[in-house]
């Protein structure tokens, strides 16, 4: 059993990440907060296998409280973290935090089952654990989207996405295969891709772990070459040096 703790200061957000775990009969949630000192004094009490941390929150925060927690706990008696936020670009800090993933909001039943086969997987590897049940949903999700090249409609590998790109006014998935046209604004397309994806400029997600090279640039600003696909990705000045710190680490 994996026995966990909600944190979101939002009673509606905790609600619905009750619901979606209801499908998961081998998560036991043993106790809910509404911010991070809150949930600090929980995980010191109740010691949970998982924590299930929201972003922001009023007062500490929760990439405040789990760094307070990394300071009083010994590295085998922290719990496995799961972000949840509802910024895309929260997802460097997350990583940074060696958080083993994070959830947009809303959670969909999809994101969560594949954050939880992840949870599974890192407790079986650590001998904590006994396989997943087999009822337990642990579906990847979808792992393709549509695409166009000229007039054809393709369904195109999300694995093989590097980068997802907006160029002259239209989304563009760059791929080992090239580039390829995608419908809706970036957000729409952000929200279909896995957790891996992170937002370093207005215009550009990227997988990090895809970055050959950062570079800075004489604007402040920074761009990315990305390994196996041709063109550098632009990168806001704030998200280049949390890159860089995430990557130097």
């Amino acid at each position: 059993m994996i026995r966990a703790i909600l944190v979101d200061d939002e009673p509606l957000g905790r609600r619905r990440m009750l619901r979606l775990l209801q499908d998961h009969p081998d998560v036991e949630v043993i106790a809910e907060a509404g911010d991070g000192r809150s949930a600090r004094a929980e995980v010191l009490t109740r010691r949970p296998d998982l924590l299930f941390l929201d972003v922001q929150m009023p007062g500490e925060d929760g990439p405040t409280a789990l760094r307070a927690l990394r300071e009083t706990l010994p590295e085998d008696a922290l719990p496995l973290v799961i972000f949840t936020t509802a910024h895309s670009e929260h997802a460097l800090e997350a990583f940074a935090l060696e958080a083993l993933d994070y959830l947009l909001k809303p959670v969909e039943k999809a994101g969560l089952a594949r954050a939880l086969k992840r949870v599974r997987k890192r407790r079986a590897e650590a001998g904590t654990a006994a396989p997943a049940p087999p009822d337990a949903p642990v579906s990847d999700g979808p792992r393709r989207i549509l695409a166009q090249r000229g007039n054809r409609t393709i369904p195109l590998e999300i694995d093989n996405i590097g980068a997802v790109v907006v160029e002259d006014d239209t989304v563009h998935a760059w791929t080992l295969g090239g580039r390829f046209r995608l419908d809706g604004t970036l957000r729409e397309v952000t929200h279909k891709l896995p957790p891996d994806f992170v937002q370093v400029s207005r215009s550009a997600v990227l997988r990090p772990d895809w970055i050959l090279e950062l570079r800075p640039l004489a604007s402040g600003t920074f761009e990315a070459a990305l390994r196996d696909i041709e063109g550098t990705v632009h990168i806001s000045r704030r998200r280049g040096r949390e890159l860089r710190r995430l990557l130097d680490g």
